[in-house]
């Protein structure tokens, strides 16, 4: 094993697991954070110092004092610290290092106009600016999407007819933190690429339903529908974009249109949860896949091998604060639903009441019984499982 220290971007309770697998594989992790760190992940370090996750320059400063090469970086967070892991990566000119005009950060607005630059996309995307100056190019009967330019977890996220845009145009009630995209019509998926020396080594087509009337994610099942379609389009991706060797995780929409590519990061893959159902999904650890891309050791080819494994994400849907006995909810769910894996939110949402965001589920459910919806179990978890807190 070589020599060196692996780069921990974040140490809050979502990398808790990444630092302590690369101490158990005989890493030295230096890890930063600021805010929301996690004891136990910052005692697995073999250094850790505050500093903010957006703050790259701070970080690289502190990496560069310690007089140890950095030989590989990695995260399970996302948001800001996306980019910083991008930067961190290219400084130290490691094996994932990504060409520089691909470091677009969370401007949502500028990364659709890199996708369309590439041909990954032909969703119409405008600015504020633009729509002010041309508001006829909104059709009063077309559907829009209105996003936040920078924002995560689908938070803030509205569908509008043109007519009600065109309304909160005039009356102010949009700004130049605000950007709006024509709703394309087909099949989403949440696709996982790993890539290594620029060849696909993994590509998992996971088709993504919505939970209710919401942009929230619901369930996420295997599904090889338009695999082909996926394939080729990430075949395009890779050969305009010219990384080499990543983890990607980005959606896209299939439809009558082709795929178009709707957000991408890379760098990371989707968090733990999503990582933990892959894993199950392609019968591998895909931590040690990471850990192992990220330092430049070779990576085998892999697939998706249980197609009938689901993802559920159950929701508290009262407006108030609940506790549950997820051994309990375990035993309960079986009792009903057979055979279940219950994985719960590091971030503890059940302390708040309802939820605003993709991050706010209590846990998510993995299982093999496809006919069960995601709705009947977030129904039965709500009616039978949760207490009020605050009773």
């Amino acid at each position: 094993m070589s020599k060196g220290i692996i780069v921990s971007v974040g140490a809050g309770n979502l990398q808790c697991g990444f630092i302590r697998r690369l101490r158990e594989l005989g890493y030295q992790v230096a890890a930063f954070g600021k805010g929301k760190n996690s004891k136990e992940a910052i005692g697995y370090c073999n250094y850790f110092k505050e500093i903010d996750t957006s703050d790259h320059q701070g970080a690289i400063s502190w990496l560069d004092s310690l007089g140890q090469p950095v030989i590989g970086a990695g995260s399970y967070a996302g948001g800001v610290a996306i980019r910083t892991l991008q930067l961190i990566s290219n400084y130290y000119k490691l094996p994932t290092a990504v060409p520089e005009n691909l470091v677009t950060g969370m401007d949502k607005l500028r990364q659709q106009q890199m996708y369309e630059q590439y041909g990954l996309s032909q969703i119409k995307t405008f600015s504020y600016d633009s729509l002010m100056k041309h508001p006829e190019d909104i059709s009063a009967g077309e559907d829009y999407i209105l996003k936040p330019v920078i924002g995560r977890g689908s938070q803030g996220v509205r569908f509008l007819k043109g007519e009600e845009l065109l309304e909160e145009l005039n009356q102010n009630g949009l700004n130049e933190n605000h950007m709006v995209q024509s709703a394309v019509k087909g099949r989403e998926y949440r696709v996982l690429l790993m890539l290594q020396k620029g060849e696909i080594k993994l590509l998992a087509p996971v088709f993504r339903h919505s939970f209710k009337e919401t942009f929230f994610l619901g369930r996420l099942e295997i599904s090889f529908e338009d695999y082909y379609e996926i394939y080729q389009h990430a075949s395009r991706m890779i050969q305009s974009l010219g990384v080499e060797n990543s983890i990607i995780k980005y959606d896209v929409i299939v439809g009558q249109a082709g795929v178009n590519l709707i957000e991408m990061d890379i760098g990371v893959g989707g968090g733990e949860y999503y990582k933990r159902f892959l894993s199950q999904a392609c019968g591998v650890n895909l931590m040690d896949v990471y850990i192992r891309l990220i330092c430049g050791e070779e990576i085998s080819l892999m697939e998706c091998r249980e197609k009938d494994l689901v993802m559920d994400y159950i929701y508290n849907e009262f407006p108030h604060p609940v506790t549950y006995d997820p051994t309990l909810c375990k035993r309960m769910l079986e009792q009903r639903y057979g055979e279940v894996q219950l994985i719960q939110n590091h971030l503890c949402p059940e302390k708040k009441g309802f939820y605003q965001s993709n991050a706010d589920f209590l846990f998510t459910v993995i299982h093999n019984n496809k006919e069960v919806g995601q709705g009947e179990l977030n129904e039965f978890v709500n009616n039978r499982l949760l207490q009020n807190a605050t009773a």
